[in-house]
C-alpha cells in the first residue's frame, strides 16, 4: 500500500499531485517557509526548480515503490496542501507516533500567517488508525 488516501471531519491526507499547478505551487510554499523549515535536516527551497527536484526525491520516489507514506495535507474545504507527512521506511523512525502526534495537534500555526494558515487540531477523528 502507498499513501492512500485518509480523511478526518476537517483534513484529506493525500498524495501530492505532480500534475496539479495548484499542488505544486503549495508545495513550493510550503517548503520555501523559512521559519517552518528551519529545524529540519534540508534547507528551505528558493525556487520552482528546486521545489520540483525535492518533489522528484521526497515524493515521487516514495511512490513509485510498493510501500511509502508521502501525504499533502489539505483542508477538505478547498482540497489545497497546507502542510506534509512523509516517512521513510528505510529509516528507523517512529513515523506512526509522529503521524498520530501531528493529527493530535495540527501543522504548525503561526497565527495563520504560515502555509497551514492558522489550522491547529481537528485531526483526531484518524487518530485510531495510528493507535499502537
Amino acid at each position: 500500500m502507498n499513501t492512500p488516501e485518509l480523511h478526518t471531519e476537517r483534513l484529506r491526507l493525500r498524495r501530492f499531485r505532480k500534475h496539479d499547478a495548484s499542488d505544486m505551487e503549495a508545495f513550493f510554499r510550503i517548503y520555501s517557509d523559512v521559519e517552518t523549515n528551519t529545524f529540519l535536516p534540508w534547507f528551505p527551497v528558493r525556487n520552482m526548480d528546486e521545489a520540483r527536484a525535492m518533489f522528484q526525491e521526497r515524493y515521487a520516489a516514495v511512490y513509485e515503490k510498493e510501500q511509502g507514506y508521502a501525504y499533502a495535507i489539505c483542508l477538505k474545504d478547498d482540497n489545497v496542501p497546507v502542510g506534509y507527512m512523509h516517512s521513510s521506511m528505510e529509516d528507523n523512525h517512529d513515523w506512526l507516533r509522529a503521524a498520530q502526534l501531528l493529527l493530535e495537534q495540527g501543522p504548525c500555526d503561526r497565527g495563520g500567517q504560515g502555509p497551514s494558515r492558522g489550522i491547529r487540531s481537528g485531526g483526531n477523528g484518524v487518530k485510531p488508525f495510528f493507535s499502537p
